[in-house]
C-alpha cells in the first residue's frame, strides 16, 4: 500500500479521531459529512461541513472527529515545501554555513 502524505483522504467516525502533528501549511477539507476540528492550546473549535476547508497555520496538534452518527470524509493536502518545513530548514542551514564567495570579476 502506498500513502501519499501530501494528499490523503480519510474516512472518520465519531469514535475514530484523526490526530495531526506538525501540519502547518496544510489544508483540511471536508468532502462528506460533518467534522469537528480542535487544536491544542487554541480556545477556538471549527465545524467543517462538506465543501468547507480550514488552512492550518500552526504546528500545534490537531484533532479531527466526525460529528453525529454518520461518517465524515476528510481530505488533507500538504504543501511540498512549506515554510519552516524540513527542506526549508536544511536550505537555511546550508546557506548559513556556506563560505562567502568572492565577487565575480567583470570580463571585458
Amino acid at each position: 500500500m502506498t500513502i501519499d502524505l501530501r494528499h490523503a483522504r480519510v474516512q472518520l467516525s465519531s469514535r475514530q479521531p484523526l490526530t495531526l502533528a506538525d501540519a502547518r501549511g496544510s489544508r483540511l477539507r471536508a468532502l462528506a459529512g460533518t467534522a469537528w476540528v480542535t487544536m491544542d492550546g487554541d480556545s477556538r473549535d471549527w465545524v467543517l461541513e462538506a465543501g468547507d476547508e480550514l488552512q492550518l497555520a500552526s504546528d500545534r496538534r490537531v484533532l479531527v472527529m466526525a460529528l453525529g452518527p454518520a461518517q465524515a470524509t476528510m481530505e488533507l493536502c500538504t504543501r511540498r515545501d512549506r515554510p519552516g518545513g524540513w527542506r526549508a530548514r536544511i536550505a537555511q542551514a546550508l546557506t548559513r554555513h556556506a563560505p562567502a564567495r568572492p565577487a565575480a570579476a567583470a570580463v571585458a
